[in-house]
């Protein structure tokens, strides 16, 4: 079983926390009847998707959460040890040659436009099709439902999916209505590169009229990163990320990223 827990921010007790989950996993299989006594506990693979900005310093084993013991008592003490996957350890490059579901995974954390969270919903079918991948299809699913779609803004309400051709057929039918949604804040940057000199200028001030509109005032940090950017290409994707980011903590994080000038 594969079990997959998100993290925006790092977590001493993660360890501690895989472990319950993974229990109650098991506990859950043995008392509806998917596992018997003859059979034994499948395995679980716990892994922790990390995107936020600071450095994950928490143990990965539960055993370090434990105070000194004693020898004798050691024998005694969980084992247990998740896989911890840090976003930004990860280059786009490294992404573009993988082929996992890990990669999948991490290619739709990144999505910035509906369509492609299409694109990899429907490669997700394709590959997940047979009944082994059951429940890995089940957890794709409902993250997709509970996270990705509810965080992305792509849709007020979210359905409770059973399967990932639901997904897919909720964002066919939402295909047109986003469209109309991408053409106007295309026609918000076309206002503002009207009342521009440059092309990279009018992109800057529509990126910080929505900035500003979503989270306020801006520090001077930004604003003068804006104003210094040339490059209308990086402006517009700028401006997708603003339109989706959950604060603007999160996207002066995604800037550094991308730049090391705002540090």
């Amino acid at each position: 079983a594969l079990l997959l827990e998100f993290q925006s921010t790092p977590d001493h007790w993660m360890a501690l926390r895989t472990l319950s989950y993974a229990t109650l996993l098991l506990l859950d299989l043995v008392k509806t009847g998917n596992v018997r006594e003859n059979e034994g506990l499948p395995p679980v693979f716990p892994i922790v998707i990390y995107n936020g900005g600071k450095a994950w310093k928490a143990p990965q084993d539960v055993a370090a959460l434990f105070a000194p013991m004693p020898e004798s008592l050691k024998f005694y003490r969980p084992q247990h040890r998740h896989f911890l996957l840090d976003e930004s350890s990860v280059s786009g490059d490294e992404l573009d040659k993988s082929t996992g579901l890990v990669a999948q995974l991490l290619r739709l954390e990144r999505a910035q436009e509906p369509e492609q969270v299409r694109q990899i919903v429907r490669e997700l079918i394709s590959r997940l099709h047979g009944p082994e991948y059951l429940l890995l299809r089940r957890a794709f699913t409902v993250w997709l439902g509970r996270v990705v779609l509810k965080r992305s803004g792509i849709t007020e309400e979210i359905p409770d999916f059973q399967d990932l051709r639901e997904v897919d057929a909720m964002l066919e039918e939402r295909a047109a209505q986003w469209k109309d949604e991408y053409i106007q804040q295309g026609v918000m940057i076309g206002k503002a590169e009207g009342r521009a000199e440059g092309k990279a200028e009018g992109i800057g001030l529509a990126l910080r009229d929505l900035l500003e509109a979503r989270f306020g005032t801006l520090p001077q940090s930004v604003t003068s990163y804006i104003a210094n950017s040339s490059d209308s290409n990086a402006l517009r994707k700028l401006t997708l990320s603003a339109y989706h980011a959950e604060s603007l903590q999160a996207f002066i994080d995604q800037i550094k990223k991308d730049d090391a000038k705002l540090m």
